[in-house]
């Protein structure tokens, strides 16, 4: 059976006003009888490229992260995948990116990287941007744009300043009047069909110094290279080089293989598969090209030289079917895109410069459950670091930056932020922190019974059960001591919630038409979206009894008794609301606390009080339902470990869900039993994720008990006086000055 040649990706990018959205129209627009699916990614909250694109009939979709990172990645490959399963043909996928983008959709193969520049401001850029030389080192075909504003003297100039990929083709157009059909469907990542046009590309003579910035160097290797050494070294060298390796190709002669294997790399995109056999005539060589930002030629070489097989008869002796070990060439393969996955990940904490050094810091603040103090924590020495006196019992919520904890007290009308003292400041390949003492702040964030606290990127909202309102506050306002408010109307008092999306905001809706007890609050019927005037925009989505919310990647979840209520984002027209209702399958229940992935787009819930439900709301089928042995008492995320989540249940026991496959693969004993049986408010045990390690509260014995994530062994214990109960825990790595 032949196999079916998988959608390719072209990716379009180039610097603010080059023309890219013209170039994207023109594809869109013009007659090549193509199906696309077009990914549009932004900078900031509110997008608007999506909204200069041309009306046409391809599937758009809308992402906000200038450049394709490892924390909207998840996101990229969901949506991919999700519009591959849909039903009707797809030729291909557009990413248009504002930045130099990393994608890594799978099930897919990169067809070409198209660079889009102004000819009237390149020389310019090149000079004072390095991100533009990149964006020229990793084209495939760079569209010259505006050469009709230039002379053709200083067009000429400018493309002799694009020597560092001589590889790229060069195309002069006005308003990007280039012939679309010949960059579409290119292959221009494909390696195969790159030899067979340049012979010589990966020629062994190819060491350039094009600037004090970019360079470039060849190795050629003569002796067959081990499989598993080269997987090794390639993983290792991306991990330590990868923010800097612009691009990276190779032909690699694998001992005991009679095909060529081919790997290409574009900065932290890696590929890699069999060719075709080795010709009889061939040099079976291996050679190899990198481009990028002061590389360290002998350190790669090095180690590449090390990655030779000892040396064993020549397999051109033996037939191919001989020389092909196909379980050894699987797992080639196999190890090639766990190398692949694996990059991915190293490549959010990037490779620092030589003047930085690696600060760790972790913190726990623990809210006791009975009497009206918070305590912070150090997590490395188990030290108090500060107790604070609040007024009521407090529910404990982290901020999305990590640099405050609300401390949310429902009887007492009232929520008190305390600093956290850890601090991370983002600076592109890596991120400073900063730590300083935590403080409670002198701000008191009044209202009658604040119910949901919901962080998101650098606000809150503060939703009051008892009160016709919702605030938004900045968290920045609140570590200056000011308190500015942006009011949402509530319609009533209701045990509510209000989320913010862009420039909307999602809010539950209370039933008015039931008369209620004198102390009693109306049931939430959906939500209603409104825009920043306080103007509700479209109609109600129904959501019967809606409780509980949560925020992955762009999506916004709900739990409601009919199914998940999913928000997204929608243009100009606002967020779309669509239901996604439990399978007619499942058990009558239904979900009323949800967590939402970081690295990874999907959501898990409780179903009902013994099931957790994994929501994927891209998939045909979106749910899939787990098990568990008894009653849940507490389930987080892993925000360092994406795929792991863990769940506390009533018999005491730690289990770790892995999110991917959807099933439970460890569990251990981490307290005693602790009977969901009595008042909800009872104090049970809660948990928190903190430098690969999970935090425990063990109220009946006064101890946060630490847990390795790996192992489920409890590793030590820290005393806290009192019932300890509520907690967070905030932290992490980055570089120090």
């Amino acid at each position: 059976m032949s196999q079916i040649e998988p959608p390719r990706v072209t990716v379009l990018t180039g610097n603010l006003g080059a023309g890219n959205n013209t170039f994207l129209n023109r594809i869109l627009t013009e007659p090549h009888g193509k199906k696309f699916a077009v990914i549009v990614n932004e900078f900031g909250e509110v997008g608007i490229d999506n909204d200069l694109i041309v009306e046409s009939d391809e599937d758009v979709f809308e992402m906000n992260d200038g450049c394709i990172s490892c924390m909207v990645r998840g996101d990229l490959i969901r949506i991919i995948e999700g519009r591959m399963r849909s039903p009707g043909r797809l030729d291909g996928i557009l990413i248009e990116t504002t930045g130099l983008a990393d994608p890594a959709p799978s099930k897919t193969r990169l067809d070409s990287i198209i660079t889009v520049v102004d000819a009237t401001h390149l020389l310019g850029e090149i000079d004072r941007a390095h991100e533009a030389q990149e964006q020229l080192a990793f084209a495939d075909t760079i569209v010259l744009n505006k050469t009709d504003l230039v002379s053709d003297d200083n067009t000429a100039a400018v493309e002799q300043r694009i020597p560092i990929n001589s590889t790229a083709s060069i195309i002069r157009s006005s308003r990007c009047d280039v012939d679309i059909a010949s960059l579409l469907d290119r292959k221009a990542f494909d390696l195969n069909r790159i030899l067979e046009v340049e012979p010589d590309f990966l020629d062994e003579e190819h060491d350039h110094q094009h600037d004090a910035h970019l360079t470039s160097f060849s190795l050629v290797e003569r002796q067959p290279m081990d499989p598993g050494k080269f997987l090794n070294w390639l993983l290792t060298t991306v991990q330590a080089f990868g923010m800097d390796m612009l691009r990276m190709k190779e032909i690699i002669s694998f001992a005991g293989d009679d095909n060529r294997f081919v790997v290409q790399a574009v900065h932290m995109l890696l590929g890699g598969d069999h060719q075709r056999p080795w010709k009889d005539d061939e040099d079976r060589v291996t050679p190899l090209v990198f481009i990028g930002r002061d590389l360290p030629k002998d350190v790669i070489s090095d180690g590449f030289a090390k990655c030779r097989a000892v040396k064993q008869p020549a397999a051109h002796n033996k037939s191919q079917n001989e020389g092909r070990n196909p379980m050894r060439l699987s797992l080639t393969r196999n190890r090639l895109l766990a190398a692949v996955a694996a990059s991915l990940v190293f490549a959010a904490s990037g490779a620092f410069a030589e003047d930085h050094e690696t600060k760790e810091a972790w913190r726990l603040f623990v809210a006791d459950h009975t009497n009206p103090i918070v305590r912070a924590i150090d997590f490395e020495d188990g030290k108090e670091l500060g107790r604070y006196d609040v007024n009521g019992y407090a529910s404990l919520t982290a901020s999305a930056s990590g640099q405050t904890v609300f401390a949310a007290q429902t009887e007492a009308d009232v929520i008190h932020t305390i600093k956290t003292g850890i601090n991370f400041s983002d600076h592109g390949e890596h991120r400073d922190l900063e730590v300083s003492d935590p403080a409670l702040l002198p701000v008191a964030l009044e209202g009658k019974r604040p119910g949901h606290v919901v962080p998101h990127d650098d606000h809150v909202v503060l939703f009051y059960d008892r009160a016709d309102k919702a605030e938004i506050v900045d968290e920045a306002d609140i570590l200056d001591g000011k308190i500015e408010k942006r009011i949402v109307d509530t319609i009533r008092p209701h045990h509510g919630v209000a989320v913010t999306m862009g420039r909307y905001v999602l809010v539950s809706v209370p039933n008015t038409d039931i008369e209620t007890k004198p102390d009693g609050l109306p049931p939430r019927i959906g939500v209603r979206v409104l825009d920043e005037k306080g103007e509700q925009v479209g109609e109600m989505a129904k959501c019967t009894d809606l409780h509980g919310e949560a925020t992955s990647a762009r999506l916004v979840a709900f739990g409601c008794k009919e199914g998940v209520l999913v928000a997204r984002p929608g243009g100009l027209d606002g967020p779309k609301l669509t239901m996604l209702p439990y399978p007619a399958d499942f058990p009558k229940a239904y979900t009323g606390t949800l967590l939402g992935g970081k690295a990874m787009q999907f959501f898990l819930g409780n179903y009902g009080d013994d099931k957790l439900v994994l929501i994927d709301a891209d998939a045909e089928q979106p749910y899939k339902l787990i098990e568990l042995p008894t009653r849940r008492v507490d389930f987080q995320l892993d925000p360092a470990e994406p795929r792991n989540a863990y769940v506390l249940t009533e018999d005491g026991d730690l289990h770790v869900l892995d999110v991917v496959k959807g099933e439970i693969v460890n569990k251990a004993r981490v307290t005693e039993p602790y009977s969901k049986n009595g008042h909800w408010r009872d104090p049970r045990p809660r948990l928190a994720v903190a430098d690969g390690q999970v935090a425990v509260t063990d109220p009946r014995h006064s101890l946060v008990r630490v847990v390795d994530a790996d192992t489920l062994k409890e590793t030590r214990t820290i005393a806290v006086e009192g019932q300890p109960f509520s907690i967070v825990a905030v932290g992490g790595s980055g570089a120090s000055h």
